[in-house]
């Protein structure tokens, strides 16, 4: 009875991880080709309603990624729901962030149509290309919480992942931050509300970078310093020079 709660609590995370997902494509889509994907203002407050939107993606993201967070997760839940829980709560925010987002107009820019307008919907696909196959490298089945159904189903434990640098991971140590960013960035319109999106998303990605490698320093130790040293953080073949 138990191992069947378990399981569809995970199913049910995965289905609001995966609606999630859908929602936040719809909003990437919009933001290259303004109003063609999307046409509701729910809502009058434009700015003050998007930076709220962002401020609770930022510390929903941030904070139950922390360890402490995660201790406290399994003190609530039981210890094979504690990747669930996490996808769960990413969907439903990720979801009602697409849904409720407020489009300001008029565009700063619209080259929609223009050798530009081409040149900069090449470099989005790019960056969606870089996301799809650096999701690769963490476990696609991990990040959406499939795996965590999987191995209640089969009974097996959370094991700790081994550090590994698959494909792009070899070049640039954040491949998903990198595409991301290039989607963010590179689109032939560009209206008031992406901007401010892609600013702050932005700044987030640099912080989250931030504690999140150490976090990994703390947990692989010396072979995540060596990878450091060896692979830059964000732009291929590019690394900062030593000081000293």
């Amino acid at each position: 009875m138990r191992k069947l709660v378990l399981v569809q609590f995970a199913v049910m995370s995965v289905v609001v991880a995966m609606l999630g997902l859908m929602s936040f494509s719809f909003l990437l889509l919009d933001f290259v080709s303004p109003g063609d994907f999307r046409s509701w203002n729910l809502f009058r407050r434009g700015l003050e309603l998007n930076a709220v939107l962002l401020l609770i993606f930022g510390l929903q993201h941030s904070l139950m990624a922390r360890r402490g967070w995660k201790r406290g997760l399994i003190a609530l839940f039981p210890p094979e729901l504690e990747r669930s829980v996490y996808v769960l709560m990413t969907g439903f925010v990720l979801f009602w962030m697409s849904v409720l987002w407020a489009r300001l107009s008029p565009p700063l820019y619209d080259l929609r149509g223009t050798l530009g307008g081409y040149a900069l919907l090449a470099v989005w696909f790019l960056g969606g290309g870089i996301v799809l196959v650096g999701q690769r490298g963490m476990g696609p089945l991990d990040l959406i919480g499939v795996q965590t159904v999987i191995d209640i189903w089969r009974g097996k434990k959370n094991a700790a992942l081994p550090f590994r640098t698959p494909f792009l991971y070899r070049y640039v140590r954040h491949p998903l931050y990198l595409g991301l960013l290039l989607m963010f960035w590179s689109t032939p319109a560009m209206t008031h509300d992406h901007l401010f999106f892609a600013e702050v998303m932005t700044a987030y990605i640099l912080v989250g970078i931030y504690f999140e490698e150490r976090d990994l320093v703390e947990r692989y130790g010396q072979a995540y310093l060596d990878y450091q040293a060896r692979v830059p953080m964000l732009i291929p073949f590019f690394k900062r020079p030593r000081r000293g």
